[in-house]
C-alpha cells in the first residue's frame, strides 16, 4: 500500500496526505514510478470517477466526486483513446488545484461537484469546437466561450424557467461553494439573477483555475494557455455582466397568462378578503379565550362564509365540512398574502426583493398604510398613491424610494384595489407581526415557516423573501387560475401545461411595462381603469427620481414594440393594417427599407432601434388601435381637441384620447390586436341600433349605426367576417 493511502486511511485529509509526500507539485503520470498512484483511500489516478476524501462531517460522497466518463455530442467519451492526451491534461490540473495550487489555498474535496460543472462544460465546447489540448485555448477561443455560452444562457432565460438551466445537483453545489468570487452579487437579492451568475460562474472560473496553474502545468509536462482568458476580466463580474444581459431578455407574460393570473389575483381578494380577515381575528379571539385546539375548532365549525351578490350559495363551503377548520383557514390566508403580492408586483412593476421590503404601520393622518403616501399629479386631475419600500438594485447600500402604485381622478371616493391589496396585508398579517420582534416586526409581509395552521408566537414567523414570494405566486396560479380558459398559443403552452409552474416574479416588471400603454380589455373593469390612470400618470411625468430605472424599463419597452413594427413595414412584412398612418408608412416603405438595407436581422434591429431613439418615435397602443404621435406632432387629433398642440409632442393627450377622436386622426392605425375590440364594438352597437329599429326608435341611435359600421369598415378590411347579430325572433348577419 502507498505511503499517501496509508496516510489517508489513518485519517488524513487527501491533499495533506499527498502534499506531505510529494513536496514538489503534483504526480506526473506515469513517471516517478507510480504507474497508477491513489488520489484518496477509494479511488486511482487511472479510475473513470475519483471519490476525494472528505472529513467534513455529513458530507455527501457525491459532493467529492470527480467524473471522467463525460459522453460528449459526437458520441465519443473522454474515457476514449481519442481524447488520452485532453484527459490527461486535464487530471493533472485538476490534481494540482487540490494538491499544489499555485496561487491561493489548496481547493476542498467538498468544491469536486461545482468544479466538475465548469470542467465538463469546457470539455463538451472543446471537443465540439475540435480544440485538442489546453495550449489551443487562446484569447480568441476564451472570447468565443463567452459567445456561445451567452446565447445559450439567452436562450435558457427567454425560452424556460431560469431554474431550468441547472441540472438535479447544481443549484446546491453553486450555493455552497466558490463565494468568494461571487462577492459583488451578494447584495443583489432577485433570484433569478442569483442562479444565473452562479450559472454562468461555474463555468467560467475553470478558465482561471487553467491561467493560475499555469506554473504547475509546465511543471507536470503540461503546455498551458498561451494568454490570459477574457481579456482578464475577473470571473466573478463577467457573470453577473452576462447574468444580468440574460435576465433582462426574460419575456414579459403572455397577455393572456398575465390576464388570467391578475383577474384571479383580484377576483380572490374582493371575494375573500371580508370573510378571512373576520375569521382570523375571530380565531385569534377564540385562541386566547380557550386556549385549546380542540374549543376553538368546536367553535369555528360555526362559521360560514358569504353569500356574493347574484349568488344563492357561499363562495366557500362551511367550516363545519372539513376535517381541520384552522387547517382550512390557514390556506385561505395563505392565498390572501399570494393574492395580494401578485396584485402588488403586477401593478407596480417592483422587484421581489422590493416588494419585500415594504413597512408595515398605519399612517395616523391618512388612515392608510405606512407604505403609502397620497399626492396630485401635475396637472391635479388625478390622486396619486406612492409605495414606499428600499431600493437594493443597482445601490452600493439599500435606499428609500417610491413606487407609483395607483391613481384615481381626484375627488374619487372608490379606493383602487392595489391600495385595498396593501389594506388587507397590512390587517392579515398585523397580529402576527405584533408576536415578533426586530425587522420581522416591522416588515409588511410576514411568512409562516410551519406547514399547517397559525403560529403561536414568533418563533416560526420570518420575512417574506424572494423565494418564498415565488413559490407563493406559483401555489397561487396553479389554484386558482381556470388554465382550461387559457388561450393556448406557443407563448402561452408552457404556462398551461405546467399550471403556471414556470412563471418567474421578475416579469411581473415587465409585464407591467406592456400593460401601461396597452390596457388589455379582457382585464376585470377594476384594472382596466387603474391602468388606464397609470397610463396618464406616465405621460404627465409621475415617475422621479429613485423611479428613473422603472421609468426607462416602460419607455423602453414600447421603443422595441415600435422598431419591431417598423421593421415589418420596413420588410414588407407587417400584417395587414388599416388607417391613415398604416397607408402613410406602407406608402414610405421603401425609405423605411433603406434604414435596413444590407444588414443581417440583429444590425437591422439595431439600425432601426437607433432611427426611431434619435427622434422618440413611440408606437402608443391603445386597445382599439395604436399611433405614433412623434411622427408628426402637430397633426395629433387628441392634442387639437385639448388645444395642446406642440412640435415636441410626442405622446397622446390621455384626457381627450377615445375611438372616436383617434380613428379620424393622421397617426392612428388598426391592427390584428385591435380585433377584439372592434368585435365587441360591432357587435353592443349593432344590436342597440338593431333594437331601437325594431321599435320605431332608428333615428335616436344614429351614433350607435354609425359606430357599427365603423367598426365593421375595420373588421372587413382586417379580413374578419361580422358576426351574426341574433334578436328575439329574427337574425342579421353581418
Amino acid at each position: 500500500m502507498g505511503t499517501a493511502r496509508k496516510k489517508i486511511l489513518q485519517g488524513e485529509h487527501t491533499t495533506e496526505a499527498i502534499v506531505s509526500e510529494i513536496s514538489s507539485g503534483m504526480p506526473r503520470y506515469p513517471t516517478e514510478g507510480r504507474p497508477n498512484p491513489w488520489v484518496s483511500s477509494a479511488s486511482r489516478w487511472q479510475d473513470s470517477s475519483w471519490f476525494l476524501d472528505n472529513l467534513t462531517s455529513g458530507a455527501k460522497p457525491q459532493s467529492s466526486k470527480i467524473q471522467w466518463d463525460l459522453l460528449f455530442d459526437d458520441g465519443t467519451n473522454l474515457l476514449d483513446a481519442c481524447h488520452a492526451d485532453l484527459l490527461e491534461e486535464f487530471r493533472r490540473l485538476v490534481w494540482s488545484l487540490f494538491a499544489g495550487p499555485r496561487t491561493g489555498e489548496a481547493l476542498k474535496p467538498g468544491t469536486a461537484r461545482f468544479l466538475l460543472i465548469g470542467f465538463r462544460e469546457l470539455l463538451q465546447w472543446m471537443v465540439k469546437n475540435r480544440y485538442a489540448r489546453m495550449s489551443e485555448l487562446d484569447s480568441t477561443a476564451s472570447q468565443r466561450y463567452l459567445d456561445d455560452l451567452q446565447a445559450r444562457l439567452d436562450g435558457v432565460a427567454q425560452e424556460d424557467s431560469l431554474e431550468d438551466l441547472l441540472d438535479e445537483n447544481e443549484l446546491e453545489a453553486i450555493d455552497t461553494t466558490d463565494r468568494e468570487d461571487n462577492k459583488e452579487t451578494s447584495q443583489d437579492t432577485d433570484t433569478s439573477l442569483q442562479v444565473t451568475v452562479g450559472w454562468v460562474l461555474a463555468r467560467l472560473v475553470v478558465w482561471r483555475y487553467m491561467w493560475d496553474q499555469r506554473a504547475a502545468m509546465r511543471a507536470a509536462g503540461v503546455k498551458p494557455l498561451p494568454q490570459e482568458p477574457f481579456g482578464g476580466r475577473k470571473a466573478g463580474r463577467l457573470a453577473k455582466e452576462m447574468a444580468t444581459k440574460a435576465v433582462r431578455k426574460i419575456p414579459p407574460l403572455p397577455d393572456e397568462v398575465a390576464v388570467a393570473i391578475m383577474n384571479a389575483a383580484h377576483a380572490y381578494m374582493e371575494t375573500a378578503a371580508p370573510d378571512v380577515l373576520r375569521m382570523v381575528e375571530d380565531m385569534l379571539a377564540l385562541r386566547d379565550t380557550y386556549k385549546t385546539s380542540a374549543t376553538v375548532s368546536r367553535h369555528m365549525k360555526k362559521w360560514e362564509f358569504s353569500v356574493l351578490l347574484g349568488s344563492d350559495q357561499p363562495w366557500h363551503s362551511p367550516l363545519g365540512e372539513v376535517e381541520s377548520p384552522a387547517s382550512t383557514l390557514r390556506l385561505l390566508a395563505d392565498d390572501m398574502s399570494r393574492a395580494c403580492s401578485i396584485i402588488l408586483q403586477s401593478e407596480t412593476g417592483m422587484r421581489a426583493n422590493e416588494l419585500c421590503s415594504l413597512p408595515a404601520g398605519i399612517d395616523p393622518e391618512t388612515g392608510l398604510p405606512a407604505c403609502i403616501e397620497m399626492r396630485l399629479s401635475k396637472s391635479g386631475m388625478l390622486e396619486l398613491f406612492y409605495l414606499k419600500g428600499t431600493l437594493s438594485k443597482t445601490r452600493p447600500t439599500p435606499e428609500s424610494a417610491t413606487w407609483l402604485l395607483a391613481a384615481r381622478p381626484r375627488g374619487s371616493g372608490v379606493l383602487p384595489n392595489s391600495v385595498r391589496a396593501v389594506e388587507v396585508i397590512q390587517r392579515l398579517l398585523q397580529p402576527f407581526r405584533d408576536m415578533c420582534d426586530g425587522k420581522v416586526r416591522e416588515t409588511l409581509f410576514v411568512a409562516f415557516n410551519a406547514s399547517e395552521g397559525f403560529p403561536m408566537d414568533g418563533q416560526i414567523i420570518s420575512a417574506l423573501t424572494n423565494e418564498i414570494m415565488l413559490k407563493w405566486q406559483r401555489r397561487f396560479v396553479a389554484a386558482h387560475v381556470d388554465w382550461a380558459t387559457v388561450k393556448a398559443t406557443p407563448d402561452t403552452q408552457k404556462y398551461i401545461d405546467s399550471k403556471g409552474e414556470c412563471l418567474q416574479t421578475h416579469q411581473w416588471r415587465k409585464t407591467y411595462a406592456q400593460f401601461v400603454f396597452q390596457v388589455n380589455p379582457k382585464l376585470l373593469p377594476a384594472i382596466a381603469r387603474q391602468f388606464k390612470h397609470l397610463s396618464i400618470a406616465m405621460t404627465e411625468g409621475a415617475y422621479i427620481n429613485t423611479n428613473d430605472a422603472l421609468l426607462k424599463d416602460v419607455a423602453e419597452h414600447n421603443l422595441y414594440r415600435t422598431t419591431d413594427r417598423l421593421l415589418e413595414f420596413a420588410r414588407g412584412t407587417a400584417p395587414k393594417m388599416e388607417g391613415r398612418l398604416a397607408r402613410l408608412l406602407e406608402k414610405y416603405q421603401d425609405e423605411l427599407g433603406t434604414i435596413i438595407k444590407g444588414k443581417n436581422d440583429t444590425e437591422a434591429r439595431q439600425a432601426m432601434l437607433s432611427w426611431c431613439s434619435q427622434r422618440s418615435l413611440k408606437l402608443f397602443f391603445h386597445g382599439y388601435g395604436g399611433c405614433i404621435p412623434g411622427l408628426a406632432p402637430t397633426e395629433a387629433e387628441c392634442h387639437k381637441r385639448a388645444q395642446t398642440v406642440h412640435w415636441a409632442n410626442t405622446a397622446p393627450n390621455y384626457a381627450t384620447r377615445e375611438p372616436s377622436v383617434c380613428t379620424g386622426c393622421f397617426l392612428f392605425m388598426v391592427g390584428p390586436e385591435s380585433v377584439e375590440f372592434w368585435h365587441d364594438r360591432y357587435v353592443s352597437n349593432n344590436t342597440a341600433y338593431l333594437q331601437a329599429k325594431a321599435q320605431g326608435k332608428a333615428n335616436d341611435f344614429r351614433v350607435a349605426k354609425e359606430r357599427a359600421a365603423q367598426s365593421a369598415t375595420y373588421l372587413k378590411f382586417l379580413d374578419v367576417p361580422l358576426p351574426e347579430i341574433v334578436l328575439e325572433g329574427e337574425s342579421h348577419a353581418g
